[in-house]
């Protein structure tokens, strides 16, 4: 019964944490809120970049863990948006992480994002993976 309970107020607390964060996060429509270009003297390529308020955005090579650092407790600062690369595109094609459709969570697969769903849909059906909306891809569920 304690697993359970406990399992319980967890998975309310994460959901909280994605409520919240979608409140807090700026509307994908405010002119304020700008993907950037990662720097170049970054050791890997960056997929996601987590904007707060009155700071310079931080970039993140692994999606998982920039979803796992937007939904901690504990803030750097306010987060007025993200935004994630747009695998579907060739270069550093930015889109709001709201938007995005995205696929991986299998092992060895990273998590990636789409700003098409065809493209999302294509590629999940050649590698014999599923896709999942923005909700799922922050709280870290597979589909």
């Amino acid at each position: 019964m304690k697993t359970t309970l406990r399992t319980y107020a967890m998975q309310l607390a994460a959901i909280g944490a994605v409520l919240l964060l979608a409140f807090w996060q700026t509307p994908a429509g405010d002119s304020q809120a700008a993907a950037v270009s990662a720097p170049s003297d970054m050791r890997c390529t960056p997929h996601g970049q987590i904007h707060y308020r009155g700071a310079a955005p931080s970039f993140h090579c692994d999606l998982a863990e920039m979803f796992a650092l937007a939904s901690a407790q504990e803030q750097r600062g306010h987060i007025s948006t993200m935004f994630v690369r747009d695998s579907g595109a060739a270069g550093e094609h930015w889109i709001p992480a709201a938007q995005a459709q995205y696929i991986g969570r299998q092992p060895r697969q990273p998590l990636l994002a789409f700003a098409d769903k065809r493209h999302a849909l294509d590629y999940a059906s050649r590698n014999g993976i599923q896709t999942m909306p923005y909700s799922l891809a922050l709280l870290g569920i597979r589909d």
